[in-house]
């Protein structure tokens, strides 16, 4: 369950004052004083959260059940924050509809969106990282599709995004999310050991492999918590490129993935992980009701 902060034990009785205040009446002051309201224990977290298969639906894109609990953390003064791999072009209305007022994690935490819209850059950007995907596709025979190498519509037919969500998805700056067509089994592990040495990483999403810089969620989610202090972070996810910011998180929540299933790269990379047995918004809701139960 939830650590929560404990008032300290009275102290011992003192005799009266000058002022006439009795021993009783002083410990009952103490007493008050020290107790933390239910309001002001729950704004002590920050959620931080994954979209795709988490937040959002991994197939509509809908965050409809999860409305209910988004209006619960407004009310508890809790901030939510946006991990995603998406990038500004698609964050910034999102952010609207899903009524974030403060910063969002985008492309696997290539950067931080500010509330103004200013970005910090948190890692390697631009044409350094088209570079290395040009070298690594070579590397494995041709067989890598990554988005910028799609037209708006052929994307739009393989993710189920509108197309104009599907060219605000192919605006990357920090992240290249790609396919391995075929087997990926043997494709991976040489793709992997060939970006180290550039200076990069690959990791795995829900439906597609990220090529990025020496930066994760993880990262950005302490960055982000330098602005909380005296909060502590909450985070929810579902699949592997989740897995830094779960591990950095004082709570974690995985919801199952869209296979009905908890993503094993969750479940064996953290001991104290709090499973939910629904997938999506629903799942979400779950855990956010639940962290809010035990605050």
């Amino acid at each position: 369950g939830v650590t929560q902060a404990r008032s300290p034990g009275r102290r011992p009785p003192s005799p009266r004052s000058s002022g006439g205040v009795s021993p009783k009446l002083r410990l009952r002051a103490a007493a008050k004083a020290d107790r933390v309201s239910p309001g002001a224990a729950k704004a002590a977290w920050v959620v931080f959260t994954d979209l795709d298969g988490t937040l959002l639906d991994s197939a509509t894109y809908s965050f409809g059940p999860a409305r209910p609990a988004l209006r619960s953390l407004r009310d508890a003064g809790i901030p939510l924050v946006p991990c995603t791999s998406k990038t500004r072009a698609e964050m910034e209305p999102l952010r609207r509809a899903l009524g974030v007022e403060g910063p969002a994690i985008i492309e696997n935490g290539g950067g931080i969106l500010e509330a103004d819209g200013s970005l910090l850059a948190l890692g390697p950007a631009g044409a350094q990282i088209f570079r290395a995907y040009d070298r690594l596709k070579k590397r494995a025979g041709g067989v890598l599709r990554a988005f910028h190498e799609m037209s708006d519509s052929e994307l739009s037919a393989e993710t189920g995004l509108s197309r104009v969500e599907a060219e605000r998805a192919r605006r990357r700056e920090f992240d290249i999310p790609f396919a391995i067509l075929g087997d990926s089994s043997e494709v991976e592990p040489v793709l992997a050991v060939a970006a180290a040495k550039l200076g990069l990483r690959i990791t795995r999403g829900g439906r597609y492999f990220h090529l990025h810089g020496p930066t994760d969620k993880g990262k950005a989610l302490r960055r982000v918590m330098r602005r909380y202090r005296g909060r502590r972070a909450v985070a929810i996810g579902d699949s592997a490129n989740d897995l830094p910011m779960l591990k950095a998180a004082h709570i974690a929540f995985a919801v199952m993935t869209r296979s009905g299933k908890h993503d094993p790269d969750l479940v064996g990379g953290i001991s104290n992980l709090r499973l939910v047995d629904r997938p999506g918004p629903e799942g979400w809701r779950i855990a956010v009701e639940r962290l809010l139960e035990e605050s």
